[in-house]
Parts: C-alpha cells; sequence; structure tokens
C-alpha cells in the first residue's frame, strides 16, 4: 500500500518527503536531556550502589570542556552531578549495552563554566581529598563515536562508611579521669590509620586502625580501661596505647598492651598531673566487617581514691553499731607515713579520720574484702597529716583502741601489704566501719590480767564481761570469737581449784567456759577448758594434762569467756565471782626450800668473792611434820641442776654431795653416770652446759629417788629433816661479774597424795668484787653516812648480851640475838665466837652446851666489826 500511496500522492512528494524529513529530523537528532553540564542530572550518593539506568543516544559531545585526565578524542558525552558528603566517592556505569564500546568517566569540580578534572577511569572512578559540601560533576562518554542505538547504561554514586568521629587525634574524645570507672562507649567500625604506627601487636603504618582520646592528669598514676568488647574486637588483638604530646604532635608511646592483658587496663605511674595524654585503641585488621555494635567498647579513665594520702581522709563517724562505708585500694599508692609499730615495707594505703569520743573503746572493722586484698593492715594514727604519731596496728581486719582522748582527730590507714590490689572491678574494694562501746574491763587483756591469791578457803573476787572483747589468736575453748577477762595466779599447790559462782543469767545463758593456761601472754599454752552450766562450777587443775598438775611457783592464766560469739555485752547480767583455793595440806608433809652458796676460800679479807674462789653451792630441802604434828613422808626425790658456760662458774670434780644442814657430808658421789651410785654430771664438752643430778633420800638407785621423812637422818632434833644438795665451782670470772647461782630444781612425790611437785629455784645473783678492807664507817637505818657505832644492822638491842648490832630495816629475816635455841629459821644474828653467854671460851661442852649456837654449834672468830669483841 506504501507503493501504491506512494504512486497515488506523486504530485505531493516534495510536500510529503519535506513534511517526512521534518519528522524524521525531530525524532533522530533529539540530544539527551543530560547532554550539557549545566543540564547534568543530580544523583545523591550512598554507601551501597543504587543503580539508575541512562542513555547516550544522540549525545553530542561538549565543547570547551577540560581535557584533564581524559585521552584525547571527541567524547560523545552526558553530564551528572552530586554534593559530596565525603572524602571520597566512587563513580560506577555498569549494564553497557552493545554499542556503548569504549566508556569514560571523569569527575570534575568547580562549576560548568570553569570545570577543574579530579579524576578519570572507563567503568569506574575514585575521587579522594573532595570537599565534603562541594558539587562535583560526572562526565558520562563514549570515545570516538557517537552512538544511535543500544546505548543504555547503569550509574551509581557511592562514598565510603563514614570513620568515627574520634577517627584522628584531632578529633580526640575528652575523657574525664575519676576514682570510679565512668565508661564512655566507641565504636572502631570504619576507622582509619593514624600515625604514629601502633607500639604493640605488631601494627604498621597502613594497618594502625584506630579512635582517639584524651584525658588530664590529676596524679601521677592512672589507668585506662576498656570494657564491653564488641564481637569483633578480641581481647589478643584489640590494643590501648597511652602517649603523650602537644598539639597531637610530638607523640612518644608511654605504653601499650593488648587488652588481654590485666583485664583490658593500661596502667602507668609517672605522668604528670595538669598535663593532658593521648590513649588511642586500635586493631591491625580493617575494622569494615558488619555489624556496627560488634565494633563497640567501653573506656574510662581512673585516678587513685581521693583519700590515697591522708590529707584527703575520708571522714567516718563512729557509731554503737557498724554503718559501712565503702573503700577502695584500686589504684592507691604508698604513703610515706611513720611505720611505727609495722615492719618496713611497701603498704598501698588509703585514708580515713574519726573524732574519738571519752570512755569509749573504738573499734576498726574492715569487711568484704575483694580478692586482690590479701594481706590487710589497719593502722591507727594520732598527731596530723604533717606530724603523725603510730599508736597501733593490727595485721588483720579489726582494730580496736581504748583509753583515745575525746575530741581528739585519729587517722586510721587501710592497706594492703606487699603486693597492688589494684584491679577492674571489685577485687581491690572493701567496707570499712568504726564502732565505740563503752571502755572494756582493766582485764580485758591477758597483759591486764587481775592476780587472784590461792588459799585454803575461798576468797571471791568479782569480775564482769560488760564491754570486754574478744581475744584473737587462742587455742579454742568454745566459740575464739567470744569476748573475755582474765585473771592470773602463782601456783602454791600442784592441783588448785578455780571456781566460778554467782554467775548472772545473761552469762550463764551463753554458755560460759573457764579456760587455763600456762605460758606468757605473748605465747599462752592451753591447759584445760571447763564448761560452766550451773553456778558455782569449779575447774580442778588435776585434769590437766599428764594428770602432774601445776608447777609450784610458776604463774597461771584464766580466762572467763563463753561458747557464744558475740559483740561486746554492753548492759545485763554478765557478773561472776572467781577464786582460786589449794587443796588442804594437814595430810601431808609440810616442805621448805632454799637456795645459797658458801665461799670455802680463805682471804686475807673476808666477805667477798674474788676471781678463783671456791664456792660451795647448796640447795636445802626441809621435810617437817604435817599441820596435825605427824611425821609423814616424800618420795622418788631428786634433785638437778646445770651449769651454763660461760656464767661464770666451773665445776670442782668430785665434789657432788648431800650434807647436813651444817654442811658436813653426808654422803658424796662420783662424777661419772656411768658408776652406780645416784649422784652424777654429764657434759658434751668444753662450751656445753653441765648438768647435775642428784637422786636423793632412802633406798634412792641411780633410776629413781628415795624417801625421806619428816624424822629422817639428818635430823632436826627428830622433829625435821634438814638435807642438802651440794657442789662446789671455781669462780672464773673477773671483778664486777654479776654471777646468776639460781636456779635448779628439787622434784619429789608426796607420799600422802601421790602427787608430784616441782620446786623451781628463783634468779639470785652474787658479784664478784675485791674487799676494800676493815669498814671504817657503816650506814645507818636511816642511810647516813656515819662511825661504826651507828650500827650497820640498827640500834643496839637491849639486855640481855646487849650488841652492837640491832634490827635491819633491809630484810625479811628478823634479827635476834644468839642463845640455845637461836637463831632459828628466818631469823639472823652476828656472831662474835660462842657469844650466846657473851663468853670467848670455846672449851664449852658440846653438845649440850648453852654456850654453843643451838647448843651444838662452835663459831669461832669476830664476824661483828664491834668495838668490843667479847661481844656479839
Amino acid at each position: 500500500m506504501k507503493a501504491i500511496l506512494f504512486s497515488r500522492l506523486l504530485c505531493q512528494k516534495t510536500v510529503l518527503l519535506f513534511g517526512f524529513s521534518l519528522f524524521i529530523s525531530t525524532f533522530v537528532f533529539a540530544q539527551p536531556s543530560n547532554d550539557n553540564c549545566n543540564n547534568a542530572i543530580t544523583r545523591t550518593s550512598s554507601t551501597s550502589c543504587n543503580n539508575n539506568q541512562y542513555r547516550l543516544r544522540n549525545a553530542t559531545a561538549s565543547a570547551g570542556i577540560p581535557v584533564g585526565c581524559a585521552p584525547v578524542g571527541t567524547h560523545y558525552d552526558v553530564w551528572f552531578q552530586f554534593t559530596a558528603v565525603s572524602a571520597t566517592h566512587t563513580v560506577t556505569i555498569s549494564s553497557l549495552e552493545s554499542n556503548f564500546t569504549n566508556p569514560r568517566v571523569q569527575l570534575f569540580g568547580g562549576t560548568c563554566a570553569a570545570l577543574v578534572s579530579v579524576v578519570c577511569g572507563t567503568t569506574t572512578m575514585t575521587g579522594t581529598g573532595l570537599t565534603i559540601g562541594n558539587t562535583y560533576y560526572v562526565r558520562v562518554s563514549n570515545l570516538g563515536a557517537a552512538i544511535s542505538s543500544n546505548d543504555r547504561f547503569n550509574i551509581c554514586i557511592t562514598h565510603p562508611n563514614p570513620p568515627p568521629a574520634n577517627d584522628n587525634c584531632s578529633g580526640s574524645t575528652l575523657l574525664t579521669s575519676a576514682a570510679a570507672c565512668n565508661t564512655v562507649t566507641a565504636n572502631l567500625r570504619y576507622a582509619t590509620n593514624s600515625a604514629p604506627t601502633g607500639a604493640c601487636g605488631g601494627a604498621t603504618a597502613t594497618t594502625t586502625y584506630d579512635v582517639w582520646f584524651r584525658f588530664v592528669a590529676n596524679s601521677t598514676t592512672h589507668a585506662v580501661t576498656i570494657s564491653n568488647r564488641g564481637a569483633n574486637l578480641p581481647a589478643a588483638s584489640t590494643y590501648i596505647e597511652m602517649l603523650s604530646g602537644a598539639g597531637c604532635a610530638g607523640f612518644v608511646s608511654l605504653g601499650c598492651q593488648a587488652a588481654s592483658v590485666t583485664n583490658g587496663r593500661l596502667t602507668l605511674s609517672t605522668l604528670t598531673p595538669g598535663a593532658t595524654y593521648y590513649v588511642r585503641v586500635y586493631v591491625t585488621t580493617n575494622p569494615t566487617a558488619t555489624a556496627t555494635a560488634d565494633w563497640n567498647f567501653d573506656i574510662c579513665v581512673q585516678q587513685p581514691p581521693a583519700n590515697d594520702e591522708c590529707t584527703g581522709a575520708v571522714s567516718l563517724t563512729p557509731n554503737a553499731t557498724c554503718t559501712n562505708t565503702a573503700g577502695t585500694l584500686d589504684l592507691a599508692t604508698p604513703s610515706i607515713a611513720p611505720l611505727g609499730c609495722f615492719a618496713a615495707g611497701t603498704y598501698y594505703d588509703v585514708w580515713y579520720s574519726f573524732v574519738a569520743t571519752a570512755a569509749f573503746t573504738h573499734t576498726v572493722t574492715i569487711s568484704n574484702l575483694g580478692a586482690n586484698f590479701t594481706a590487710p593492715r589497719i593502722q591507727l594514727y594520732g598527731g596530723n597529716c604533717g606530724a603523725l604519731a603510730s599508736i597501733s596496728c593490727v595485721s588483720g581486719t579489726s582494730l580496736s583502741r581504748v583509753g583515745l582522748v575525746n575530741g581528739t582527730t585519729y587517722y586510721v590507714r587501710i592497706a594492703n601489704f606487699g603486693v597492688n590490689p589494684s584491679g577492674t572491678g571489685t577485687v581491690a574494694n572493701f567496707d570499712i566501719c568504726i564502732t565505740r562501746v563503752a571502755a572494756p574491763p582493766a582485764n580485758d587483756a591477758c597483759a591486764g590480767a587481775f592476780l587472784l591469791t590461792s588459799a585454803t578457803t575461798c576468797s571471791y573476787v568479782s569480775g564482769t564481761l560488760i564491754n570486754s572483747t574478744a581475744t584473737a589468736g587462742l587455742p579454742a575453748c568454745g566459740n575464739n570469737g567470744s569476748s573475755d577477762v582474765w585473771y592470773q595466779f602463782v601456783a602454791q599447790t600442784a592441783f588448785p581449784v578455780i571456781t566460778l559462782n554467782n554467775i548472772g543469767a545473761n552469762l550463764l545463758a551463753a554458755n560460759p567456759r573457764i579456760q587455763l593456761f600456762r605460758g606468757t601472754c605473748a605465747g599462752l599454752i592451753s591447759l584445760a577448758c571447763q564448761n560452766v552450766a550451773a553456778s558455782p562450777t569449779s575447774l580442778n587443775t588435776a585434769v590437766t594434762p599428764g594428770g602432774a598438775g601445776l608447777v609450784v611457783g610458776d604463774t597461771y592464766y584464766i580466762r572467763i569467756t563463753t561458747n557464744t560469739s558475740m559483740a561486746p555485752p554492753v548492759a545485763g547480767t554478765w557478773t561472776f565471782n572467781i577464786c582460786v583455793t589449794d587443796p588442804d595440806p594437814v595430810g601431808s608433809a609440810r616442805i621448805d626450800y632454799g637456795k645459797t652458796y658458801a665461799n670455802i676460800t680463805a682471804g686475807t679479807v673476808g666477805g667477798t668473792i674474788n676471781p678463783g674462789d671456791v664456792l660451795e653451792i647448796r640447795a636445802t630441802l626441809v621435810i617437817q611434820r604435817n599441820a596435825a604434828n605427824q611425821h609423814r613422808a616424800i618420795d622418788s626425790i631428786a634433785y638437778y641442776d646445770t651449769l651454763s658456760p660461760g656464767m661464770g662458774f666451773a665445776l670442782v670434780p668430785a665434789t657432788i654431795a648431800t650434807r647436813t644442814n651444817e654442811g658436813k657430808i653426808y654422803k658424796s658421789y662420783t662424777d661419772s653416770p656411768a658408776d652406780a651410785d645416784f649422784g652424777w654430771y654429764t657434759t658434751a664438752g668444753a662450751g656445753t652446759d653441765t648438768a647435775i643430778q642428784i637422786n636423793m633420800g632412802t633406798g634412792a638407785t641411780k633410776l629413781r629417788g628415795g624417801v625421806f621423812r619428816s624424822n629422817s637422818f639428818p635430823s632436826f632434833f627428830g622433829t625435821t629433816c634438814i638435807i642438802m644438795a651440794t657442789y662446789r665451782v671455781t669462780v672464773n670470772a673477773g671483778y664486777d661479774t654479776k654471777i646468776d647461782f639460781g636456779g635448779g630444781a628439787f622434784r619429789y612425790r608426796d607420799s600422802v597424795t601421790g602427787v608430784f611437785y616441782t620446786i623451781n629455784f628463783p634468779k639470785d645473783t652474787l658479784i664478784v668484787y675485791a674487799s676494800p678492807g676493815a669498814c671504817p664507817d657503816a650506814v645507818s637505818p636511816t642511810n647516813v653516812i656515819g662511825d661504826e657505832f651507828n650500827g650497820t644492822f640498827g640500834a643496839p638491842a637491849a639486855s640481855p648480851g646487849s650488841q652492837n648490832r640491832g634490827t635491819s630495816p633491809n630484810t625479811n629475816y628478823l634479827y635476834t640475838v644468839f642463845g640455845a635455841s637461836t637463831p632459828n629459821d628466818y631469823y639472823y644474828g652476828v656472831a662474835n665466837n660462842t657469844s650466846a653467854n657473851n663468853s670467848i671460851s670455846q672449851t664449852v661442852a658440846k653438845p649440850g652446851g648453852a654456850a654453843r649456837v643451838h647448843q651444838v654449834w662452835d663459831i669461832t672468830g669476830d664476824h661483828s666489826g664491834a668495838a668490843n669483841t667479847a661481844r656479839g
């Protein structure tokens, strides 16, 4: 039909062809709307590629465009524009149709009238260093040939995800240091590299993907901690670094470590207060993986507690009950304070203060100690922070002090000894409180134990547990957290009885205990523990270990406590009465004893001990009839003594013996322990102790002691047996040396009760000194130097037998004149010959001579220094 129509309308060809030609021209030669820069289509950049399709059909080549980085030739182009939202943008064209064979993309800055080439590419290009907010132009072209069909393409503009705001030091986040960890949440996703290179973890200049923080130091010590790390921040490959610098320049790395070290905490103790420090957290792999939350972490900066020094001491108020205040030793530093009662060492400490209340005991208690607080110390100071004075210390969690001054401020130092307890979480935390109770009894502690005097009848002393405190570190007797009070006594017999009576209702309900100790307050050894279920209740010392009873003359301690752990009782019926009674000794022999010496070396002058003198050491044992005046016996008798090297004595061989009270040998012994007799000494050689033993009494053997009765020989008129264990020593010390000749012991068994006793002789001394000869003057009873007739022992005694010596004020012995039966035990006289009748005759009869002392002794020589030597 097109042919027919054409034939029929041939006469109209020109017109028709023209009209057709105009129609074709409009369709074929129309350019895209964005054929020129001025009509550039606006695109929006995104972090992901959002494609739109466009065409190059009939696009023309723009004139006057700077070549820039584009290849020379004709570029049939279309134009786009976008606003930079990042310093980096990427333009990508894709899905090109078949006639789009020589693609080119070019990025321009400036304006359409003054374009500036930035970067070029074929199907993609990335512009960097762009200015955020500026408009940029994109030319998409086919180089060398126009396209009329199959010309479609897709285009998208992308930009990378923006880095964190603190990606660089210049944008560092300001952190505020505090004692507590006040966290700030941060994120590492899309962080970029920063200089300088990370100091740990194998970081390089291109693998230090970091974010930055800064803080102003308030102390020399600060700790930076990161926590709550996201899934993409493993501890072993997430790093913390602290740097010094000025204005983000001149960096010096001060410390760097992985978050796996010390629970993500980096601590430095060499900072300068007032200076700014920088902290960066980085990884060494590009942090672009999803999701954003997996790159989160928390960070904080901490400083020592506000009470790290005495001047910042936290004020506490003493209360009747414990009101805890939370504390911490985290980042605490050692203070320079007087050690006082503590040993030298490093104490990581914090400080508290309180004002004392009168007549109260103040107790500092710390509790709920963190896992790192393993060596707690508490120290109490008086004075002020500039001049502290140590008062008391304790290695533990509770310190009590009595007698503080009302209204005075005291300081408390809480410390961990030797090891820094700092750490994240609660590992260095504790609670503290100060309580006050009325002052405890004076015998609240062993050192203040009240002295009880034992007797055959009970003499009660009243006591109370009101306000008493517990004594730590004792062998168990009930609950050792219970309050207690203390008593002491000197054993007079082996089996005294301790009785508690008139026990208050509150005390009885708390299950009281009586505990007996030997030793010293610094080293107590428990002997017995008696449960008190009723009033009265007694502790019989026959239950002590081994059944041997107590050592006569030794001091023992009594602790009254309960089986109920409690705070010190402040009110109620907590009173009691206590006494110590000795068994009635009527049935047994009465024993007396003493130890002395006699200088048996004749000197040119008397009354002194000189080097080389020989002394006879005499330990006397007296067995008397019982209280009913009946003869009684003791058995298993032995004497023990020890000479230590360097004490000033050397044993004279073959001098071990027993003697009568007059000094005559009763029985002598060989020295060797291998002999059959029952007195000997042993020694391991020069420089070692010499141990002396004599088994005494009738029937004594090598293995055991024998028997003495009150009427045994050697006898004093058949009523008393007096025997001395003796040995001789040579004085090998120089002048002005004090020598201890005390010590030694008798051990025996009471034949009536079967109880063993040990008599320990107390320490006693003598002095080696040169005699000045006859003394022209003497000291009167009033210590006034006067002539001899003032009397060394006081005013002259009255008749009969007036003598130059009277009563001495300086001895427990009583002065008496010599007579037929005087002086006796516990009396003394000053002898001049036999002086009982003022006679100087030595030929009077004996025994039975009235002029002789006790009708027996013959005393030769003047021992009085009297003007009339015929008178004593």
